[in-house]
């Protein structure tokens, strides 16, 4: 990996939430250049400047063309993860989530595309497939100008990596649970019965680094990954104790799913480090697959033990 990183400028957009933070820590000891942390939070690049000081932190946003455009005038590669991406929000403020998600993803395309960038990833999600809510929907968007800027040139590479919930990251359900449950206070949750599919930050990071890796931008990238019912993971992050169930509060699945049945006609499994990588094809013409949708109610569900264990890899797991 150190070839793609050793010598280069690296721009991470959003870059201190819970991915750019685990980016940052993974991308330093291949000797990058440069590493640009570009976010809106000058409190949490107040933190992360503490930790690694030696970075260049600039604040902007990713919809304001004049604030990005010096960072990835001086870019080689740009990791795309600043996003408005919590369901609720999204839902009651769409304008908002659109000047982010969509804008942003605009500005980061036609800049990149300007300036020659070597290779620009964006961060997608299983809500962009099949999807009922905004934040969805503008991550189809993104997915969408990413495979266009691919196919309307061949001078900067253009990824696209498509997520589930990563486990920790900034303002999700487990270190809002976690941090409750220290509190004694009672574990809320919309539907116990809904599914989820989840990974941790490290296998979020190494999925970027496989798809570079790989280094064919015809495919969308994701992880063959199990799922959990939120019922059990409330259960077991509350130790047992009572949990109180709000009902669902507007835009959100009641299963999420990570390939449609059409997208598998045209998708490869290969085992990467720990896991299984999906790659779709984005140059086929889609079909009707004999293959089911990979969704979280058909995918392998994570027993108790198994939330136990992943909680204690993320460290949100006492005994």
């Amino acid at each position: 990996m150190n070839k793609y990183f050793e010598g280069k400028t690296v721009l991470i957009t959003g870059g201190t939430g819970s991915l750019g933070s685990e980016l940052v820590k993974r991308i330093l000891p291949f000797n990058p250049k440069e590493i640009i942390v570009f976010s809106r939070n000058e409190k949490m690049q107040y933190q992360l400047r503490m930790k690694y000081p030696k970075l260049t932190y600039v604040l902007g946003a990713v919809e304001d063309y004049g604030a990005l455009e010096p960072v990835i005038s001086r870019s080689n590669i740009v990791i795309h993860a600043a996003a408005t991406k919590h369901v609720n929000v999204s839902e009651i403020q769409p304008r908002q989530t659109c000047k982010v998600n969509v804008i942003g993803t605009m500005n980061i395309v036609d800049l990149s595309l300007k300036y020659g960038v070597g290779m620009v990833v964006g961060i997608s999600t299983d809500k962009a497939v099949q999807p009922y809510n905004v934040y969805g929907m503008t991550k189809t968007l993104l997915e969408k100008m990413f495979v266009e800027a691919n196919r309307n040139q061949d001078k900067t590479k253009f990824f696209v990596v498509r997520y589930g919930n990563v486990i920790g990251s900034n303002g999700s359900v487990v270190p809002f649970w976690y941090e409750e449950n220290k509190k004694g206070n009672k574990l809320k949750v919309t539907d116990p019965t809904m599914t989820r599919f989840y990974f941790t930050l490290r296998q979020a990071v190494d999925l970027i680094f496989a798809a570079i890796n790989e280094g064919d931008v015809n495919y969308i990238y994701s992880v063959k990954m199990p799922a959990l019912r939120l019922g059990d993971l409330a259960e077991v992050m509350s130790k047992g104790n009572d949990i109180e169930v709000m009902g669902n509060r507007g835009g959100e699945k009641v299963d999420e799913m990570l390939i449609t049945q059409e997208e598998m006609v045209h998708v490869i499994e290969e085992d990467v480090s720990d896991f299984t990588m999906f790659k779709y094809d984005t140059t086929k013409k889609i079909g009707k697959s004999p293959a089911e949708a990979y969704t979280s109610e058909n995918a392998r569900l994570m027993s108790r033990q198994d939330i136990i264990e992943i909680l204690k890899e993320c460290g949100f797991y006492d005994e």
